[in-house]
């Protein structure tokens, strides 16, 4: 009995001993035949490692596995003129004309005084027209000349405001405009002042007042035309004074507006008939102011450049 327990011990000994063989030669197999990682194999994985290169280098050439390639050799995106930032375009917007032309002041000679006087009437009637635009005329033929202060003291012409002879500068700083309005330098021509010479005061007076009242919009207005009569009243000491010679003027005067960036607007271009003279219709006088019919004509004009948003 004792002989045979001896024998089965030591067979279970050699089974326990064998086991403990096998399970060792696994465990160093599994770690010498694990395959590498694929990238299906390793999604699930946070890798912190920096990641390989996937271009391998030799000297012969250089293998760019298929994925990476299809990445690195895809053209381009080609900007194309849609794929262009369009240029934004000018928006103008409307403006009410009563809201335009609040706190505004007209400065002008005889012409605009005919304008003044049709605003006016039609204010009485009821019509809203320039909203509360408010007139500073002359009747005696004040020029760019007197405004600038080029003509003799005893000779010069100025305006009368609140009930006192004042410079425009003064009545500027008294009135306190939101936006100026000039319509001047018919009488320098009708006087016999070369174009040239109006244009270099009218571009002195400008620069004058957007020094001193820069706060202040600044607006000029071209003259009328003449009727296509050739009769000059006395005191026009010009031959030569017509449409001919205010055509020229009002060119340059937009001209000279454009280069000091202030708004111009044409109101001979506006008045003129297919001839380029002041209609008949449209004249009280046979010359150049204008009636009720041509002022209105130009109070339209204003209410346009006020709408189509050309107005500041």
């Amino acid at each position: 009995m004792r002989i045979f327990s001896f024998i089965r011990m030591i067979c279970l000994l050699c089974v326990l001993l064998l086991l403990i063989s096998c399970g060792g030669a696994d465990a160093d197999d599994a770690v010498s035949t694990v395959p590498y990682r694929t990238e299906t194999d390793t999604s699930h994985v946070v890798n912190t490692e920096p990641a390989e290169e996937t271009t391998v280098h030799t000297e012969e050439q250089t293998t760019i596995p298929e994925t990476t390639a299809a990445a690195t050799t895809a053209p381009m995106p080609q900007l194309t003129e849609s794929a262009e930032p369009e240029e934004t375009a000018a928006v103008t917007v409307p403006i009410d004309p009563a809201v335009y032309f609040e706190n505004n002041l007209f400065v002008g000679d005889s012409i605009l005084e005919g304008l003044a006087q049709y605003v006016r009437a039609q204010r009485q009637n009821g019509a809203e027209l320039l909203s509360d635009a408010k007139f500073l005329t002359s009747i005696m033929g004040i020029r760019v000349a007197d405004l600038v202060g080029d003509t003799a003291d005893y000779e010069r012409i100025r305006y009368q405001y609140r009930g006192a002879v004042r410079e425009l500068s003064e009545i500027v700083t008294l009135a306190e405009p939101r936006r100026l309005f000039l319509l001047v330098g018919m009488n320098d021509l009708a006087g016999g002042a070369s174009v040239d010479d109006t244009i270099a005061r009218y571009g002195r007076l400008l620069e004058q007042l957007k020094q001193d009242f820069p706060t202040v919009d600044l607006v000029v207005m071209t003259p009328t035309p003449k009727t296509a009569s050739a009769w000059l009243p006395n005191y026009c000491t010009n031959p030569d004074f017509g449409s001919s010679l205010l055509r020229e003027f009002a060119d340059r005067l937009l001209a000279l507006c454009e280069t000091m960036s202030v708004p111009c607007i044409d109101i001979f271009a506006a008045l003129a008939d297919e001839t380029g003279n002041l209609p008949d219709n449209f004249s009280r006088d046979n010359y150049v102011h204008i009636n009720d019919l041509g002022s209105a004509v130009v109070a339209d004009a204003l209410n346009r450049f006020a709408q189509e948003g050309t107005g500041t």
